[in-house]
């Protein structure tokens, strides 16, 4: 064999084991790349699940402050409207104890304590400015044992009633009474808040 073809030989095959070498660096950089590419995307998604986690867990806080706001703001509401129809209460009855109407009120008043403690010996309380028209109505008979203390209590109007132990006790003032309407009238208000009911006109 010549040279020349030992020469060619030799080239052919260092070329076929150089194709074989770039082929396998090839795939090899493929593998490499890919792996590093799904590496890659892998990293990515975690980013992104972490990222969507703290948005949803921002989105939960702000929902639930958003949320809590929102009841303190229909609670206000509510206790300013009660407050409201609380001191325009206060307000008609101040101008009632003045009426002529009001010692058949007081009357009423009495009558339905004396209906309620059950007792035959009682005794009356009231502020000064009534004490008077107590008597006037007592003088008329109730059919019970009935005093007027001498001490009056503070209050706008009403009576309180006592029984002569003073074991049982009727709190008819104004403001004792206004004071028992209270849970009604929250039941009231979170209707018209809700607007299931309508606020009454004037």
């Amino acid at each position: 064999m010549s040279v020349e073809k030992i020469i060619e030989k030799i080239s052919l095959e260092a070329a076929e084991k150089a194709g074989i070498i770039r082929r396998t660096a090839e795939e090899e950089a493929a593998r490499y790349l890919e792996k590093e590419k799904m590496a890659a995307e892998a990293e990515k998604n975690a980013e992104i699940a972490a990222r969507k986690r703290e948005v949803d867990a921002e989105v939960s806080r702000m929902l639930a402050q958003a949320r809590m706001e929102g009841r303190q703001t229909v609670r206000n509401a509510r206790e300013n409207l009660i407050s409201d129809c609380f001191d325009r209460a206060r307000e008609r009855i101040t101008a009632i104890s003045g009426s002529p109407e009001y010692p058949e009120i007081l009357k009423y008043l009495i009558q339905d304590g004396i209906k309620k403690i059950g007792a035959q010996d009682i005794t009356l309380s009231a502020n000064s400015r009534d004490i008077p028209v107590l008597e006037s109505i007592l003088a008329k008979g109730t059919g019970t044992v009935v005093r007027v203390s001498g001490e009056p209590i503070p209050t706008s109007g009403g009576v309180l009633l006592r029984t002569g132990s003073g074991t049982r006790r009727v709190d008819n003032t104004f403001e004792a009474r206004l004071d028992r309407m209270r849970r009604d009238l929250i039941f009231d208000v979170a209707g018209i808040l809700s607007g299931e009911r309508e606020v009454p006109e004037e």
